[in-house]
């Protein structure tokens, strides 16, 4: 009987830690809930919605492979079953596709599982990785920042430039270019700054 209610309280105790712990899984309630004397309004709302852009990223990401999957049905099977091709779908399947390459890079840089190599690095003390990493970090915003500007200045431009066979302009294409770079480099900033711990955010764990 002892040993049931030594159980059962330590059941409780783990939900009880579990609650007042948000860096068990940073869900948007938990930490609203979870805001105190360490985490300000403001660390509070940017966090959640670093969370809610990352969940939009990734079910915009899914909406786009639907799209793409179904346009390429749709152009396969005009083309062999119907023997007409269906005109624009290439084209639209081109959008969706430029559309999932930057919003897939976005998740990448905001989660750090963008593309590095790696072969040297591990080799190192983790005071120089921490220093090549910030040092990458920095390159990209530079680079961000120079390819957000000049894809809004060709988003522009295409916005006068109609794709043929839909009722889209070449600016369809450009603005993914734009949202994508702009998106990644509100991530590179965010972990920049927490880097030189000029602000700190909830973990980023991930919840199963």
């Amino acid at each position: 009987m002892v040993g049931g209610h030594g159980r059962k309280n330590s059941g409780h105790a783990e939900v009880a830690s579990d609650k007042a712990d948000p860096s068990v899984c940073p869900t948007p309630s938990r930490l609203a809930a979870n805001s105190g004397a360490e985490e300000t309004d403001m660390r509070v709302r940017m966090t959640i919605a670093l969370i809610w852009l990352d969940k939009l990223l990734r079910w915009y990401i899914i909406l786009l492979m639907a799209i793409l999957v179904v346009l390429t049905f749709m152009q396969v099977l005009a083309r062999y079953a119907m023997h007409f091709p269906a005109t624009g779908t290439d084209q639209m399947a081109r959008i969706a596709s430029v559309w999932l390459t930057f919003m897939g890079a976005a998740v990448a840089v905001g989660k750090n599982k963008n593309i590095r190599i790696e072969i040297i690095e591990k080799y190192l003390p983790e005071a120089v990785r921490n220093g090549l990493h910030l040092a990458f970090d920095l390159l990209l915003i530079v680079l961000l920042a120079v390819l957000s500007v000049k894809a809004y200045e060709v988003m522009k431009i295409g916005a006068t430039q109609d794709i043929v066979a839909t009722p889209f302009t070449y600016a369809a294409i450009y603005s993914s270019i734009f949202a994508g770079s702009v998106i990644m480099l509100l991530f590179l900033l965010v972990r920049t700054l927490e880097r030189f711990k000029l602000i700190k955010f909830g973990p980023q764990k991930k919840c199963e």
